[in-house]
């Protein structure tokens, strides 16, 4: 099995209307915080892997403030904060993803917030204008139900997913970095374009099934036989499940 790092920036950002605004000591943010009881955050992670342990110790760490979460993938989350902007009726006060970032930024909706550890990261790692600093490392991989594929057929390159037996049995996400956008891009990347779009021209005849779901949701149907091969997989499920 092949498997690709991705740098994957996770946004944490202020939204708000306000836009671009100098952003009050660390100290009055807490008071304030602590006046309204709460704060609202739109996440793109894993609830119980990711959300509840962070919103546990964030309440430890500030008690009297409720951290409140609405959990969805990246592109909802993008189109419920516009739409919140449009109407004037703001509700997150920070957010993360990957790929939103790109509309809200456009749409003037998210604030810029440097955090004080930001100066730790090297230039590719933060955006310049301090819209988004990256705090996580993907790593993806093609998940392959082994009952279906034998280890010894399983794809071992990317040449290998051009296969003719190949064609209609992977799946992906079609709108997630974590699925086809993450995919093309780290292959153009990788092998530059000319390449890299011959590349995708020959797998794009092989009629990836599109998944409107989670890179989570795709694997789990993967593992349940409904695909034999779901690409643009997290790896670290694979460890969860299988140690």
């Amino acid at each position: 099995m092949f498997i690709r790092c991705l740098l994957a920036p996770v946004f944490a950002v202020v939204a708000s209307l306000a836009g671009a605004r100098a952003h009050a000591a660390d100290a009055a943010l807490i008071e304030a915080a602590k006046r309204e009881g709460r704060v609202v955050w739109y996440t793109t992670l894993i609830v119980n892997q990711a959300i509840r342990p962070l919103k546990e110790a964030f309440e430890r760490q500030y008690p009297g403030v409720e951290l409140q979460f609405t959990r969805a993938d990246e592109a909802p989350t993008a189109a419920k904060i516009i739409a919140e902007a449009q109407a004037s009726r703001v509700q997150a006060d920070v957010f993360d993803g990957i790929s939103n970032m790109v509309p809200l930024k456009r749409a003037g909706i998210a604030a810029p917030y440097v955090p004080p550890a930001a100066g730790q990261y090297s230039a590719d790692m933060k955006d310049k204008d301090g819209f988004w600093i990256a705090i996580l490392l993907y790593v993806f991989s093609p998940g392959i139900n082994t009952t279906l594929v034998p280890k010894d057929q399983a794809p071992k390159t990317y040449a290998d997913l051009l296969d003719p037996k190949w064609k209609g049995q992977m799946a992906w996400n079609p709108g997630s970095l974590a699925g086809a956008i993450g995919f093309v891009g780290s292959t153009l990347i990788s092998q530059g374009e000319p390449r890299g779009m011959e590349y995708l021209r020959a797998l794009g005849q092989q009629r990836i099934v599109n998944i409107e779901a989670s890179s989570r949701a795709i694997l789990d149907q993967v593992i349940a036989g409904e695909y034999p091969i779901g690409l643009m997989m997290f790896n670290h499920p694979f460890l969860e499940l299988f140690t």
